[in-house]
């Protein structure tokens, strides 16, 4: 929540993107899942700059990390990254 208070993320022609919630599901290399409305409209800048945020604030500088943006209830698959 701090992230996105901190910069919102961006619409798409209109369509608003909420990030309901992230959780981390794997450890080496962590993964980390966004659980959003329209995951297919998550620009990649947007991810990167999370990426960079988690790393300031969980202390995981220099920690490859894999951003996921995925609908309520899918599934993660291995190819699924950013």
């Amino acid at each position: 929540r701090a992230a996105i208070r901190r910069h919102h993320v961006p619409s798409h022609h209109g369509a608003v993107v909420n990030i309901k919630f992230a959780t981390q599901y794997e450890t080496k290399p962590p993964k980390i899942a966004l659980i959003t409305n329209r995951p297919e409209f998550l620009h990649f800048s947007y991810i990167r700059y999370l990426a960079n945020f988690f790393r300031d604030k969980f202390d995981f500088e220099g920690v490859p990390l894999d951003i996921v943006a995925r609908k309520r209830g899918q599934r993660f698959e291995e190819d699924d990254e950013f």
